[in-house]
């Protein structure tokens, strides 16, 4: 139970050892299986090559004085030899046959040829003579593996017990020097990664290490975290001073855009829903930042003939800038406003309508008096015109009639001049 806890334990403080410890003891048992196999397997053969040598060699030597004593039917001799030939190991029956198929000599366990596991080796007796070899019969010995499988499983246990006790004491090494150079390196690295904040960057990392100073990989990724913090306590800085410039950058353009007549804004491309407005909207048209931020939409601020001529604008110039001078409603009053924007699209694909607003009630104001003095003094002329050309046309009329007045008087003078010739 003290190991079990103590294995939890550990599993639970070194997970990276326990995955090595879980690795080693994978390996080690796959190869010490498949090692195991090998041997086991070269042991089974070498063992059933020592009994076919033994039988070979048992026929080697003894074939003829078998074949000579089953031509002399001395059964005694054939007797003894089967009995020599039973002292070997794994035989369990040896029996000989005439050349008609007859048991002449059986010693040993009753068997069958074809029953599981029995393995049969025969070897056919000729007797040579003046004639030529004769067949006079054959020996048949009958052999199990049994003896062969024990031993392999007496052997399989000892070598399994010796490998187990091999791969305990390994593992139990090579765990002791993985949590000694590994493990324990790592765990002041961690705590010193957990402790360390923005104004510890001055501080270096080091390793508390006995022994050798030379260095080695965990040494080089010190060193490397090292420069990191560097690098990062340079980059910090630099953050720090861009992020002060933005600052100033960001308040002297609120200052400039502030003391502007034109007011940013910004809505959604699909609804027209005001997302910002500019801090001078108030200034410039007297409604509160709050009362632009409350309709649904940023049109609804403008005129309704307005409303549709931008929505025309928009569908024409979809993705072009657009401008218009249109009224801007604050209660019952309009003022003059000149609406510029175009469509934007953000890093996050969404599309936005951005751009100015400006006051623009004088000029408009101006226009429009001008216009009224262009329209009263066209009138004027027209009138004068009017009156010009009809004194024109009484002078022409009397031009006429001092014309005929004159051509009537020469007449008259014409006739008095013949009168006074015709009297005279």
């Amino acid at each position: 139970m003290g190991l079990l806890k103590r294995l939890i334990t550990y599993r639970q403080d070194s997970p990276l050892g326990w995955k090595v410890l879980i690795y080693i003891v994978v390996f080690s048992t796959f190869m010490t299986m498949a090692f195991t196999g090998a041997q086991l397997y070269s042991d089974y053969k070498r063992e059933i090559s020592q009994i076919e040598s033994k039988l070979d060699e048992f026929e080697r030597i003894n074939k003829a004085s078998i074949t000579a004593a089953m031509w002399n039917f001395d059964q005694r001799q054939l007797n003894a030899q089967l009995l020599g030939l039973m002292q070997m190991r794994s035989i369990k029956q040896v029996q000989i046959r005439d050349h008609l198929g007859h048991v002449v000599s059986h010693i040993g366990t009753t068997l069958e040829e074809g029953e599981p596991g029995i393995i049969v080796r025969s070897f056919s007796l000729d007797y040579q003579d003046d004639a030529g070899a004769k067949y006079i019969g054959r020996v048949d010995i009958l052999y199990t593996l049994d003896e062969v499988f024990a031993g392999v499983k007496d052997h399989v246990m000892l070598i399994l017990l010796n490998q187990s006790i091999t791969i305990l004491f390994i593992s139990a090494f090579i765990l002791l020097i993985f949590n000694r150079l590994i493990s324990v390196p790592l765990a002041q690295l961690a705590r010193q990664a957990r402790r360390m904040t923005i104004q510890d960057l001055e501080q270096a990392w080091v390793l508390d290490r006995r022994g050798s100073r030379r260095d080695d990989e965990l040494q080089v990724l010190v060193n490397a975290m090292n420069q990191m913090r560097l690098s990062l306590r340079d980059e910090i800085a630099v953050l720090e001073k861009t992020k002060e410039a933005l600052s100033e950058s960001e308040e002297k353009n609120r200052s400039l855009i502030e003391s502007t007549n034109a007011v940013p804004w910004i809505a959604d491309a699909a609804s027209w829903g005001l997302q910002y407005i500019g801090p001078q909207a108030h200034a410039q048209f007297g409604i509160e930042l709050d009362d632009w931020y409350r309709p649904g939409s940023l049109l609804e601020h403008f005129h309704p003939e307005d409303i549709q001529h931008l929505q025309e604008i928009l569908v024409d110039r979809a993705e072009e800038k657009f401008e218009l001078e249109c009224r801007l409603l604050h209660g019952t009053h309009t003022c003059w406003v000149l609406f510029q924007g175009a469509k934007k699209r953000r890093e996050n694909a969404a599309e936005l309508f951005q751009g100015y607003l400006q006051n623009i009630d004088a000029r408009k104001n101006t226009e429009f008096e001008l216009a009224e003095h262009r329209r009263n003094l066209e009138a004027l002329v027209q009138e004068r015109t009017s009156a010009l050309q009809l004194q024109n046309g009484i002078l022409g009329k009397l031009n006429e009639e001092l014309q005929a007045a004159q051509v009537q008087l020469l007449q008259s003078e014409k006739l008095a001049s013949i009168g006074q010739l015709a009297a005279g």
